[in-house]
């Protein structure tokens, strides 16, 4: 997967109810995938972290 693909798939998967994983190597931002996801879907700035 692209790396904006990667912040487009949970907003699909979200209203599916479905789980998913990020795997990958270390430094990537996988953990940033749901945080901006979660902001965005509330409607938050990214700034505001």
């Amino acid at each position: 997967m692209k790396p904006s693909e990667l912040y487009e798939a949970p907003h699909a998967l979200i209203g599916q109810r479905v789980p998913c994983k990020f795997w990958g190597a270390c430094g990537v931002g996988k953990s940033q995938i749901p945080i901006y996801g979660s902001l965005s879907l509330l409607g938050t700035p990214d700034h505001a972290l």
